[in-house]
């Protein structure tokens, strides 16, 4: 939400409209048909509704701003007056309520002047609730991860293995075994052995 601009677009508690402002003289004297022959799909993509501002708009201290519908909407049409066009926007655009939810609560002149629509501060409020749970569980899932990741670097990549001796020592290694290791005789002399082992001297 945006502070509101000062100029009737806004609420007392700095609500404001999310809107795209076209102004061109080329669309002068055009009626709401026309005005949706304009609205393309990437306009109706992007947007639940258009706001016109006419020659009822202008004659009216209450500026009754024309509020033409898209999408499932498209052609449906009602007014409301610029103070409160906040309302209908934000509203909209989250998806806190329908088209006809403000269609069907005009006044009998056709404008809706703010009567029964619902806070879209709570539905804001709700919002900005579930995106802060989110990011906190991702977060939480990085860390994991990371912690993870830190846990299988730091292991070695082959345990050392405990390797018997001949005559009861034992030895340990890593990588490949080193063979048979036998004791030495008195005077250097090993005992025979295949061709597979080797001699080494114990400390």
């Amino acid at each position: 939400m945006r502070p509101s601009d000062g100029n009737g677009n806004g609420d007392d508690e700095g609500l404001t409209a999310y809107v795209e402002f076209v102004d061109d003289p080329a669309f002068e004297d055009l009626g709401p048909e026309q005005v949706l022959a304009l609205a393309d799909e990437d306009v109706a993509d992007r947007h639940v509704c258009v706001f016109v501002v006419d020659r009822v708009t202008l004659g009216s201290s209450e500026w009754p701003v024309l509020v033409i519908g898209l999408g499932e909407d498209l052609g449906s049409s009602f007014r409301v007056v610029a103070s409160k066009l906040y309302l209908v926007e934000n509203n909209l655009s989250i998806g806190n309520a329908d088209f006809c939810d403000f269609a069907e609560g005009v006044d009998d002149d056709g404008i809706f002047r703010g009567e029964g629509a619902p806070d879209p501060e709570e539905a804001f409020a709700a919002i900005r609730a579930a995106q802060a749970a989110y990011n906190a569980q991702a977060a939480y899932n990085a860390q994991a991860a990371h912690a993870a990741q830190a846990a299988r670097l730091a292991q070695p990549a082959q345990a050392a293995r405990p390797a018997t001796v001949a005559g009861g020592a034992t030895a340990a290694y890593a990588g490949r075994p080193l063979g048979v290791i036998r004791p030495l005789r008195p005077g250097g002399q090993s005992p025979a052995s295949n061709s597979s082992s080797r001699s080494v001297d114990l400390p």
